[in-house]
């Protein structure tokens, strides 16, 4: 079942992505005003993150971010058919941040991301680039639904060869990799399960959890530290800032993988005050 879907949704990706959008329309207005998926909590999230918007303001982002998720699935249907070259022409990469921490020391390191702008495409983008150069990436994943939709997902972000690892898994995992040269991908702006470790730090004006294992797994490694930084051009062009984040002066301490981990907090609030349609908003991030 799961190929003769991917065989199908390979031909859609056929299809030209300025075409395309025209299905992302729809898809927009369905999930927006059709079936409302998760509205009150994009609502209920803009309104306690931003409570000196208007409300026309709060509208027109609300339904921004129903455009942006829904040309969001419609680029990762265009990846079927996409080439390395062709998505580079989409998503710039300022790559020389990147190509200077891979090799200074030799050593495997992370890039902490978050789920701003096209975030399926960066992991492909970024990926693809360290294969050209002969550098070993993976990237974490939390489990996805076991049809075939799932299946056709996961296909889809490891198509350049990027190693995918399961999200119980990636801690003892991933320091492994890194050991071995690699470079790891974590999106670490969801919410950490409750079990888990995590710090509490301001974020968008309100007390937020945020998971520090990304930042100790470098830290403990000694490799480089990347923040992915991406800006949404407009329909289907992107820019990736790729920024080093600075190393504690004590990096074994205990508040090392916090002061690091309040960096990129602050990198990630600044870009979404920037422009607030295009952070994931459909997320519980405050439970």
């Amino acid at each position: 079942m799961a190929s003769l879907v991917y065989a199908l949704l390979w031909c859609l990706s056929l299809v030209p992505l300025r075409l395309l959008y025209v299905l992302s329309w729809a898809a927009a207005w369905v999930l927006r005003v059709g079936i409302r998926y998760r509205r009150k909590v994009v609502e209920d999230n803009l309104r306690a993150c931003f409570p000196e918007a208007s409300d026309q303001e709060l509208h027109q982002w609300t339904k921004g971010y129903y455009r942006h998720l829904a040309d969001v699935m419609v680029e990762m249907i265009k990846v079927a058919s996409m080439s390395p070259n062709q998505l580079a022409s989409r998503m710039k990469l300022d790559h020389d941040a990147l190509g200077q921490s891979i090799y200074q020391g030799g050593k495997g390191g992370v890039i902490i991301a978050s789920h701003y702008g096209n975030f399926e495409w960066l992991s492909l983008r970024c990926g693809s680039w360290l294969a050209e150069h002969g550098v070993p990436s993976a990237g974490i994943y939390a489990r996805l639904s076991k049809g075939s939709w799932g299946k056709i997902i996961l296909s889809l972000r490891a198509k350049w060869g990027m190693l995918l690892i399961p999200k119980h898994k990636a801690l003892i995992k991933s320091l492994q990799l890194m050991k071995e040269g690699y470079i790891i991908g974590f999106m670490t702006d969801q919410a950490p399960p409750k079990e888990g470790p995590s710090v509490m730090i301001d974020f968008l004006g309100r007390p937020t959890a945020w998971m520090p294992p990304a930042a100790k797994l470098a830290l403990r490694n000694g490799g480089p530290m990347l923040y992915a930084d991406v800006e949404r051009l407009g329909r289907g062009r992107y820019q990736v800032h790729l920024t080093e984040l600075s190393v504690p002066e004590n990096p074994r301490s205990a508040e090392a993988a916090e002061e690091v981990t309040r960096q990129y907090v602050k990198l990630l609030e600044a870009r979404i005050k920037k422009d607030p349609a295009f952070w994931l908003w459909s997320h519980r991030r405050w439970k």
